[in-house]
């Protein structure tokens, strides 16, 4: 999916010649050195056969999983630093927001949110991508 999505709809960083969210060098070496750094990595993916665009897609996930492994386990013990997933949101939301504010320094955290909490129970704020802003 990441293939024919990088390739068809590519999101802006995909138009900037010899750019990508991966901060591997070789990696980088490995997708861009073909077109001596000239092309887009979805000018890369287009100009490819099918094969070999889902083996430098491949190749940019894994590099890219990689990188955000790294982070977590270099901030694991960083007291600055809360770490939160999806799945504690979904069994409680709203403690999690407030553990989220709090660490932020909001001293009105209960209060945001409960505004949050009703946020997310009304469902014309929500779309098929997320939260959006009534206007």
């Amino acid at each position: 999916r990441g293939y024919w999505y990088h390739k068809e709809t590519p999101e802006r960083w995909g138009l900037q010649p010899s750019f990508s969210v991966v901060r591997n060098e070789a990696t980088h070496l490995s997708l861009f050195g073909v077109c001596n750094y000239m092309c887009s990595y979805a000018e890369l993916l287009r100009n490819s056969s099918e094969t070999d665009g889902v083996f430098l897609e491949v190749q940019m996930v894994q590099s890219f999983i990689g990188n955000m492994l790294a982070n977590v386990q270099r901030l694991l013990l960083q007291r600055d630093v809360l770490h939160l997933s999806v799945d504690m949101f979904r069994s409680s939301y709203g403690q999690h927001v407030a553990c989220m504010l709090r660490f932020l320094g909001r001293n009105d955290s209960a209060q945001l949110s409960e505004k949050l909490r009703i946020m997310k129970l009304d469902k014309s704020n929500v779309t098929s991508t997320g939260l959006h802003h009534k206007s």
